[in-house]
């Protein structure tokens, strides 16, 4: 439960420790008196992002681990909180860096997520969650989300966080981390960056940059002295002391073209481009057909707008692998399967134009003969379940058995043949939504 008011004990704390002693010293001035970081841990955030062998959530957090590295300890107040479920991973306390590393740390990565169902995210329960936390804290604040805004339910997050607004203006500040990869969602999280001037949007991408992730935390927590155009390079070292407000520099406060593109990093909304690539005005590869891979990657150039696409540009197919297991000689499902089951059931009940095939397979155990009627029994006592107790129209399901002709794993051990014992559930006629 949260305490309604800041604990003595900080605001003690924070006079004998001399509160801005180091920013005196740095000649940092804070921009904000406390922080929250709001991080997104629903269903979607457990997939893949981007083909980058990474999900969502492990990016995020290493992302975050890197930006807790470029804080600077400035005196102010600073909380960890996750949205699914809500949870504080660190209490309202004068930022240390190397304590907000261990809550860091200790946030899981194992998210349950399963097929088209996973976890939905309740973005808009969680800005109204972080109302009574903001209102304890005195004085100017940041609310830092990291998500990919997608699969929301519950309160709409853009009216919740415009009311958070319109409650602490103009101590309130919303920053934006985005993990989107469709585009709705990205607009979702750029309506809520848009609500105030004084929000800081960045997509996780531009954050695996060093140069951009000291620039997100200069923007949102600290401000340099004597630096006339704001860029984070004291007048002194700075050799572009003009450049436009807010843009990322180097060491020496000139605007960054990473890539070498000709587009500088500000106007680049693909920094990392590799050499010899055209780009456009943006400084983004070409993408004839928009579905993502750029031109010189893309080997389905006229991918029709609404598929998804795997990462040489092609449609992707659904396919939904179960692996459910049977004892030896068994044709009877486990319970343990039931709810995948019934999430499959779902799936093909609320989609219009697809099929499934139910695959049966055993081990070598036996006449090839007796397993192929076995891998059949199989295969029936699934499309059974999917059709009686989950109410499927039969014609949109084939039962096929394959006896032991298929194997996945090594029959001559029992764990291979124990793997062997499964069934598959193959989904077609239907293309992943982009």
């Amino acid at each position: 439960m949260r305490k309604k008011t800041m604990s003595l004990f900080l605001l003690i704390m924070f006079v004998v420790t001399g509160g801005l002693s180091n920013a005196f010293a740095l000649d940092l001035i804070p921009k904000i008196d406390n922080f929250i970081i709001l991080l997104d841990n629903s269903g979607s955030m457990g997939r893949e992002y981007a083909h980058s062998g990474k999900t969502k959530i492990e990016l995020a957090k290493e992302t975050l681990a890197q930006l807790n590295n470029q804080i600077p300890e400035l005196g102010y107040v600073g909380t960890l909180e996750t949205l699914v479920p809500l949870r504080t991973y660190s209490e309202a306390q004068v930022y240390n860096r190397a304590a907000y590393g261990k809550a860091i740390t200790a946030l899981p990565t194992d998210i349950l997520t399963w097929g088209f169902i996973g976890n939905p995210t309740p973005l808009g329960k969680g800005f109204a969650a972080m109302d009574p936390l903001i209102g304890c804290m005195k004085g100017t604040k940041a609310l830092i989300l990291i998500s990919d805004g997608g699969n929301n339910i519950g309160p709409d997050p853009i009216k919740t966080a415009q009311k958070l607004y319109q409650k602490y203006h103009p101590e309130l500040c919303i920053h934006v981390i985005s993990l989107a990869d469709r585009a709705k969602d990205q607009k979702l999280l750029d309506d809520i960056a848009s609500l105030s001037s004084c929000s800081v949007s960045y997509k996780i991408t531009d954050l695996q940059n060093q140069e951009n992730r000291s620039d997100f935390v200069r923007q949102v927590f600290y401000k340099v002295a004597a630096d006339d155009d704001k860029d984070g390079v004291p007048n002194n070292l700075d050799q572009c002391p003009n450049t436009p407000m807010g843009v990322a520099v180097n060491a020496q406060g000139c605007a960054l073209d990473t890539d070498g593109d000709g587009v500088a990093d500000y106007m680049d909304e693909c920094p990392d481009t590799q050499a010899g690539v055209q780009v456009d005005a943006k400084g983004c590869p070409l993408d004839t057909d928009g579905d993502g891979v750029p031109d010189y990657m893309d080997a389905c150039p006229a991918t029709p707008a609404d598929f998804a696409v795997d990462a040489q540009g092609c449609p992707e197919p659904i396919s939904i692998d179960l692996n459910i297991e049977f004892d030896l000689d068994k044709a009877i499902i486990r319970p343990v399967y039931n709810q995948k089951l019934e999430e499959i059931a779902m799936f093909l009940i609320h989609h219009e134009n697809v099929s499934a095939v139910i695959e049966g397979h055993t081990d070598s155990l036996g006449t090839a003969e007796y397993n192929q009627k076995l891998s059949l029994k199989r295969a029936q006592s699934v499309m059974d379940y999917l059709t009686k107790k989950c109410n499927v129209d039969p014609s949109v399901i084939t039962a096929r058995g394959y006896g032991e002709s298929r194997p996945i794993a090594d029959n001559a051990t029992s764990k291979g043949r124990q793997k062997n014992r499964r069934v598959q559930v193959i989904i077609s006629g239907a293309y992943m939504a982009r």
